[in-house]
């Protein structure tokens, strides 16, 4: 049965590249873990960031959308997040 062996062979292959890939995500995010903790701020300010340096210019209404909670009720967050120092 030639081709049962071939598919054996390729869900094995599969598995191989799967189990690679899971590795590699597991050591690249444990590398960005470490840049994340040397620039001082807080993972939410630093998604934050993200979404604007990529994204542009957005609301705070556009921001708390797109990272998927409720839009600020005071000012003093956003405040502390635009004089806080990003070297």
């Amino acid at each position: 049965m030639p081709e049962a062996n071939t598919h054996d062979n390729l869900h094995e292959e599969l598995r191989d590249i799967a189990d690679r890939l899971h590795s590699i995500a597991i050591h690249l995010l444990r590398r960005l873990r470490k840049v994340d903790e040397s620039t001082g701020l807080s993972g939410p300010r630093l998604s934050a960031l993200s979404l604007v340096v990529f994204a542009g210019p957005v609301t705070l209404t556009e921001l708390a959308a797109a990272e998927q909670v409720k839009g600020p009720r005071r000012m003093g967050p956003t405040t502390s997040f635009r004089t806080a120092s990003v070297s």
